[in-house]
């Protein structure tokens, strides 16, 4: 017997918690990644420029460095949040 998404019971469409933990605890890691990676992506294309020159010149790479900054900072409280919350 078919069902449509509507007519499934809500018990059945819930993501299990360890699902839900893994995803959160792989976007902290993404969350470092990513920063690092634009940064060093940005020195490949523009090597004659200091680092200085590419943080100022965009925006961007300034709040991303932020984030990840934060999330080093707070990286053992982050993680022992999740650890109680799942």
């Amino acid at each position: 017997m078919a069902y449509s998404s509507a007519e499934i019971p809500v018990e059945v469409r819930h993501i299990p918690r360890i699902v839900e933990f893994f995803l959160a605890k792989r976007t902290l890691q993404v969350a470092l990644v990513v920063p690092a990676t634009a940064l060093v992506v940005a020195i490949v294309k523009n090597p004659n420029r200091t680092i200085a020159e590419l943080v100022t010149g965009n925006a961007g790479y300034f709040y991303w460095i932020g984030a990840a900054a934060v999330c080093l900072k707070f990286r053992y409280k982050i993680r022992l949040w999740l650890d109680r919350s799942y």
